[in-house]
């Protein structure tokens, strides 16, 4: 990258012989770094290898070349070219690997190229733009398991009824832990042969979807659930049989022989349903959740001696149905203040009855009995209504307004005129993960 002078010069002074030895380093033409580039780095899967590339474009001498790979403000590889003795200007290929990891998501890659001819010459320096990197983990549990080790640990989990009836809405829940960043997965539900629009809440690394789905078409449909973070994507799938709604056919008899000159009349005890004459009368219902616990009256009347005679008799429908939840006996948010006493209520329909459990991650809750709010009460719980006839899923988030216990600092400040001084605050919800910052001035 140059070449060296040796030049010695004798001369006499005042009858004394000098010699002045001059040592001269002559550089070739310097060439500053013209372009410094990162390689696009790629959407990264956790726990797996990727190569960070920097390219730096005609530089010389590079044998004075620093090139340096930085992460923020971590430097993760200096890399110098001494052994480089070509003088005229080239290029230098820098490249590193990393291992992903959940820390790096947004982070940012940039590289820095410095030709350093001090003390001799002049410092150029040059940087690329900067890359942000974006790691992506696929159903990977946190802890205590080492990432890389735990990839497709935990699939997405559908739940569903098998069995529902035409023309009736169905709820469907799709859920899945240990996803990073959980904000960013994507659901995708599928149902007989239609998308259908999905509501989402996050929870730490957890992810859930709730939709409503119908179909008017009887038989086994597919119920499909996709969840996608990235370039990578889980499924699970349940088939669901439709079925026609449930018919009865309720029939008023009249066998006895004094049947005859006889009216019969089948009523809910609200409103006449069909009026005949013997031997019998019969009505055909497709049955409904609200008509659980119907009474159907059947009556036989006569005149006698010019007076009503009547004979009647009652009969309760029973219909049996699946779980069934709503805002008023199941609500989806409830906020509570610490130290206060609470109940969290949480019921279903349906008939047999459903049982009803509430989770906050593998922690059940009491539901109905009366307890002392704590910080930790705080979060998302996973609540589960179940009977012979299926099930229903709802969450429920619970927000505890916390006394915040705090520390009280004086500094004494001297200010002068037109001097200024501010203080910012940091307050953490270690409940939910999120906080807030307060700018006093």
């Amino acid at each position: 990258d140059g070449f060296s002078v040796r030049k010695s010069i004798l001369f006499l002074f005042h009858h004394l012989l000098m010699i002045l030895i001059i040592n001269c380093h002559i550089f070739s033409v310097p060439e500053a770094p013209k372009h410094v580039v990162l390689d696009p780095v790629p959407e990264m899967e956790v726990g797996k290898p990727y190569n960070l590339t920097c390219r730096v474009s005609s530089v010389a001498p590079i044998r004075n070349l620093i090139v340096t790979l930085l992460k923020g403000g971590e430097e993760l590889l200096v890399e110098t070219f001494e052994n480089h003795t070509v003088p005229a200007a080239t290029d230098a290929l820098v490249t590193h690997q990393i291992i992903a990891q959940q820390d790096d998501h947004r982070a940012e890659i940039t590289c820095h190229a410095a030709l350093d001819l001090r003390p001799e010459g002049p410092l150029f320096e040059r940087a690329s733009d900067n890359e942000s990197l974006v790691s992506v983990g696929e159903f990977v549990l946190t802890a205590p398991v080492p990432l890389w080790k735990t990839f497709f640990s935990s699939d997405p989990h559908l739940e569903a009824p098998l069995v529902m009836e035409t023309n009736t809405t169905m709820a469907v829940h799709c859920h899945v832990s240990g996803v990073f960043p959980a904000e960013e997965a994507q659901f995708d539900l599928q149902f007989a042969g239609k998308s259908w629009n999905l509501s989402t809440s996050v929870s730490g690394s957890s992810v859930s979807a709730q939709a409503l789905v119908s179909s008017s078409s009887t038989g086994e449909h597919t119920l499909l659930c996709t969840v996608s973070l990235g370039r990578v994507s889980r499924r699970v799938e349940k088939t669901v049989n439709i079925l026609v709604n449930q018919s009865v056919l309720i029939t008023c008899r009249c066998n006895e022989t004094g049947c005859s000159g006889t009216v019969m009349h089948l009523s809910d005890g609200k409103h006449l349903l069909v009026n005949g004459h013997p031997p019998f009368l019969q009505y055909a219902l497709t049955t409904r959740k609200e008509d659980d616990g119907r009474e159907f009256t059947c009556q036989v009347a006569r005149m006698v001696d010019g007076h009503p005679v009547a004979k009647e008799t009652l009969v309760y429908l029973t219909v049996f149905y699946g779980p069934q939840m709503n805002d008023s006996s199941c609500p989806t948010k409830l906020t509570w203040t610490e130290d206060s006493e609470e109940t969290l209520t949480c019921s279903a329909q349906g008939n047999p009855p459903p049982t009803v459990e509430c989770k906050k991650g593998d922690t059940s809750y009491n539901i109905g009995v009366q307890q002392r709010v704590q910080r930790e009460h705080g979060g998302i719980y996973h609540c589960r209504a179940t009977n012979d006839y299926g099930h229903e899923v709802r969450n429920v988030t619970i927000e505890v307004k916390c006394k915040f216990s705090y520390r009280l600092m004086i500094y004494k400040i001297n200010c002068r005129k037109y001097h200024s001084f501010s203080v910012r605050v940091k307050i953490t919800d270690h409940i939910f993960r999120e906080s807030v910052f307060l700018n006093i001035s």
